[in-house]
């Protein structure tokens, strides 16, 4: 258990509204995420949860309000002040981001461990061997046929595009995952898969 007095929230939101137009979106949202926490929404469709992730992820701009987060460094930064380059930054290395649908998150003309492998070609790896056992090693624990390496998305099942985008965000080690509509069945038994593959007793590829 993280003791909250001796680490500081790895995201804050702070007074979050969004408007399209005259259409609320969502309105004065705050909260503090902490290392090793959980954080769901629940809402009815058309509440607003998409927005509200796509804020936090500074997909889009807030109308009022500002998202913190903790950096590597230990600076906690507004990201309203980030770059252009510094965001992308975080979405290859710190952040994961799984989409609803599959089809937006994954690149689909290409192989399955091409997919895994750009994350980690995005973070440094060269070694064609080591990133093709590793994109191997992450679709077996989201028990995707090792055979399927080659094989693009668009030929898998929609459940199978769903682990694979899982183990696409999963391989770099993200610091913070932000999944959209996690509660359905597809969705649930893909996040138990992972959970499983990030217990204590699974090595992560370093």
């Amino acid at each position: 258990m993280i003791e909250r007095d001796l680490a500081q929230p790895l995201l804050r939101a702070e007074g979050l509204s969004k408007w399209y137009g005259k259409q609320l979106g969502c309105r004065d949202v705050s909260f503090s995420l902490y290392p090793g926490e959980v954080i769901a929404v629940v809402g009815e469709s058309g509440s607003g949860k998409t927005t509200l992730l796509q804020l936090l992820s500074m997909q889009l701009a807030p109308s009022r309000g500002r998202v913190r987060y903790c950096m590597r460094d230990g600076a906690t930064r507004d990201l309203a002040s980030l770059g252009e380059a510094e965001r992308r930054f975080l979405f290859r290395t710190d952040w994961g981001y799984v989409h609803q649908d599959p089809a937006l998150g994954l690149r689909m003309s290409v192989s399955a461990g091409a997919n895994v492998g750009e994350r980690l070609m995005a973070i440094g790896w060269r070694h064609y061997g080591q990133i093709r056992h590793t994109a191997g090693d992450w679709l077996a624990r989201v028990e995707i046929d090792g055979g399927r390496i080659d094989d693009a998305p668009s030929t898998y099942s929609g459940g199978m595009r769903q682990r694979l985008q899982i183990a696409r965000n999963l391989v770099t080690r993200p610091r913070l995952v932000f999944m959209d509509e996690a509660s359905t069945f597809r969705f649930r038994r893909a996040c138990s898969i992972c959970c499983a593959a990030l217990s204590p007793s699974s090595r992560l590829p370093r």
